[in-house]
């Protein structure tokens, strides 16, 4: 699908598949960097652009626009998320980098503005859920504020709504003495007979990668977490200057990585993006952490990003699963800032309150042994075309 249309002093471009048209838009509109206050900032995230969005197996939908008297450019990606019940899909606006210039208020609004429109004749989405992504409260505030303008309600949080940030702008050398004298000593491998860090290449690490993952959220959130690793692998084979992906390795299994850290890169950002461990105790004598977060930060500067986000942090508590990681976090230098707020957009409000009202019901006892209620979802498609055309 690929719609071309002119409407309000903007040429606009709907698609659900990159071509090179689309992709050497991107290309010059990433070109550059913005400033946020005094962090520098790229235009658009790696999760709203083609180095991503072709490693995914859900699909997507991408609105391009361009004004005629300006030549302002602008690009805003959903990804479909299918849901626990089949018709209903959710819309992901992931990792959004609005423009906050003065002078680029309004072709925000009619980005929103036609985005929206466009979800709604063109695809089955029910919802549209946006994370907006750029430091600091007062332009998050300004994002919030335009989303509040087109219909987006508050939401509850999927993501930590802070960060830490690195600045990498010194020296290495000046980033390493910045680190406690408590820290530094476990920055680099001393015990190289013992352990080696690696960057991960093949997909056959995939499974020891999962059960890494898994053993992680295991320690904090009780839960296995099935992480994307195949769209990882996929964008390292194609843009591997936008991604890394590295490996700790013992001497004694030298073929599986007991950890990992990864991170992706959009122009003078670098962004820390998951890490695993298993809970080996032959691992566990190693400072294996900081080994892959320095070597990682080497490898950031190395590609000329000026700034590293950690990912997100908590506040902490006895209650917080994520405190034990934010507290790791910290011991690195650097500050926090607000990243991100969440909105939603019920674009089918009412198929939107009937998969609440279906998802009540399959957590609860009745759905899972009531063969009339598994027949009422065997017709969900005809129910959902009918509402479809009353909404």
């Amino acid at each position: 699908m690929r719609i071309d249309f002119l409407a309000g002093g903007y040429r606009l471009r709907f698609f659900d598949r990159f071509d090179e048209e689309t992709r050497r838009f991107e290309d010059d509109l990433r070109s550059g960097h913005t400033l946020v206050g005094p962090i520098p900032w790229p235009r658009i995230s790696f999760w709203q652009g083609y180095r991503h969005l072709q490693s995914l197996s859900e699909g997507y939908f991408v609105l391009q626009m361009l004004r005629d008297d300006s030549e302002r450019a602008y690009q805003m990606a959903v990804i479909e998320r299918p849901s626990s019940l089949p018709s209903f899909k959710r819309g992901v606006i992931s990792h959004w980098i609005p423009a906050l210039e003065p002078e680029a208020t309004g072709d925000q609004a009619e980005l929103l503005k036609r985005m929206t429109e466009l979800c709604r004749e063109r695809t089955s989405l029910m919802s549209l859920h946006v994370h907006s992504y750029i430091p600091g409260d007062s332009a998050l505030d300004a994002a919030e504020k335009l989303l509040q303008e087109h219909g987006f309600e508050a939401c509850h949080p999927q993501t930590p709504a802070k960060t830490r940030i690195i600045d990498l702008r010194p020296p290495l050398e000046e980033l390493f003495a910045q680190f406690s004298r408590k820290t530094r000593p476990k920055l680099k491998i001393k015990k190289t007979e013992e352990v080696r860090i690696a960057e991960l290449k093949s997909r056959e690490q995939i499974p020891a990668l999962h059960a890494a993952s898994n053993d992680a959220f295991h320690r904090t959130t009780a839960q296995e977490y099935n992480y994307d690793f195949e769209s990882l692998f996929q964008t390292l084979e194609d843009f591997p200057e936008t991604a890394a992906a590295l490996g700790f390795f013992l001497s004694d299994d030298p073929g599986s990585p007991k950890a990992f850290v990864a991170g992706v890169a959009s122009g003078p950002l670098f962004e820390y993006i998951m890490a695993g461990s298993r809970s080996d105790p032959r691992l566990r004598r190693h400072p294996f952490n900081q080994n892959l977060l320095w070597r990682l930060l080497e490898i950031a500067k190395a590609r000329g990003a000026l700034i590293f986000d950690m990912g997100g942090i908590t506040e902490g508590g006895p209650d917080d699963p994520l405190a034990g990681i934010s507290d790791f976090k910290r011991h690195f230098p650097g500050f926090e800032v607000s990243i991100g707020r969440e909105r939603l957009l019920k674009l089918r409000p009412m198929r939107y309150r009937l998969f609440s009202f279906l998802q009540a019901l399959q957590r609860g006892p009745r759905l899972r042994g009531d063969a009339r209620s598994v027949s009422f979802i065997d017709h969900l498609p005809v129910l959902t075309r009918a509402l479809d055309v009353y909404e």
